[in-house]
């Protein structure tokens, strides 16, 4: 991967985990906990960030929390808004045909980006819904997309990811080779699988969405089916039914 700038990376994180506080906010000594980086270094990037709108004083004193830019940014449209039209008719069709609950996955940088949950009923999730991430490779609908990569980003993913896939929170223990096993299984099954591996008899499969054109125009999307689903037969015969669904509707990403 190319060499990235650690003011712009910091600013990145920041800005990943105000969006996670929500609009209680977040101290400047979380940050730098959550962080691990120096809260003199913190607090001129807050400032650089807060000039521009991205940031803004949370509600309790030396908080802070995500601005109006940022809401700004995410009204502007962009190709993911064009895949969320295309793709949204295979969503709902999914859950009324097997009353799963069905997400929508993008690949997002490192990580998988949720765009959209459609379900009968709550569920758990490990992304917490629209505008949750894990990292590429963690999750069904994330593993298919990690498979689609070209081989030589998909080990630098993997390789880059490692140290997170070693501490997220799972009933066995993850790591870049267990990842990159799973992901030639996603290869040779043509769908991913992650049943047992977070929550305790729950999972899900993932398929990826198939590309309208060469598949780096444009980035990967995955759907991600979830529940109690018990059986490999069961596994394979639900992984056909979202492939023919999305042969009925033509739907390409």
């Amino acid at each position: 991967m190319a060499q990235i700038s650690a003011n712009a990376a910091r600013a990145a994180d920041i800005l990943l985990l105000l969006s996670e506080a929500g609009t209680v906010g977040i101290s400047l000594k979380l940050i730098s906990e959550r962080m691990g980086e120096p809260r003199s270094t913190l607090h001129r990037s807050l400032a650089a960030l807060a000039a521009r709108g991205f940031v803004e004083p949370g509600p309790h004193y030396g908080s802070y929390r995500l601005g109006p830019a940022a809401y700004g940014l995410a009204l502007r449209k962009t190709t993911l808004d064009e895949k969320l039209e295309v793709v949204r008719p295979a969503l709902y069709a999914i859950v009324a045909d097997t009353g799963y609950a069905t997400f929508l996955m993008a690949e997002a940088g490192l990580d998988a980006l949720c765009l959209e949950l459609v379900s009968n009923a709550p569920i758990r999730s490990l992304t917490g819904g629209p505008g949750g991430r894990v990292p590429l490779g963690i999750a069904a609908g994330s593993l298919a997309i990690l498979a689609e990569l070209p081989a030589e980003s998909r080990r630098a993913v993997i390789r880059a990811n490692s140290g997170r896939y070693a501490v997220y929170p799972a009933l066995r223990p993850m790591s870049g080779e267990v990842v990159a096993r799973m992901v030639e299984d996603t290869q040779l099954n043509g769908y991913s699988c992650d049943f047992g591996c977070f929550f305790p008899n729950e999972g899900g499969i993932g398929v990826a969405v198939p590309a309208a054109g060469p598949r780096r125009s444009g980035l990967s999307v995955a759907v991600s089916v979830y529940g109690e689903i018990s059986g490999i037969d069961a596994l394979e015969r639900l992984a056909r039914r979202v492939g023919a669904i999305f042969a009925e509707l033509g739907i390409r990403a």
